[in-house]
């Protein structure tokens, strides 16, 4: 779901390239804060999420500098301080079923 939202938002081009994909090709949702080192509450908020090419996504890590350049262009640096903030103060925290349910509702409803 969190694909859809993104791709309804964003549509098919590359955040950090610019490069324009094509519908069923192996795009990718890219993590400002990579997804192997983001909390779970970040690897699933939408604010978070960009859609990205296969290379800059998987070949260049998130291609991250980029990606937070875009970012401050696009939110502002005080939004992107506040990504990094959520995420260091929700690094490791455990999440129950029903949270994960309550986001999946979340997204049902937005799409």
């Amino acid at each position: 779901m969190c694909k859809q939202l993104t791709r309804r938002e964003y549509g098919n081009v590359c955040y950090t390239c610019g490069k324009i994909g094509l519908e069923g090709s192996n795009w990718q949702t890219g993590h400002f804060i990579t997804d192997s080192t983001c909390s779970t509450e970040l690897s699933y908020d939408l604010s978070h999420l960009r859609p990205q090419c296969f290379h800059c996504n998987i070949n260049l890590s998130g291609n991250w500098v980029v990606f937070e350049r875009n970012l401050i262009r696009d939110h502002g640096k005080k939004y992107v301080e506040n990504l990094k903030k959520r995420n260091q103060t929700t690094k490791g925290l455990k999440y129950d079923i029903l949270w994960y349910q309550a986001k999946i509702q979340e997204y049902e409803n937005l799409l």
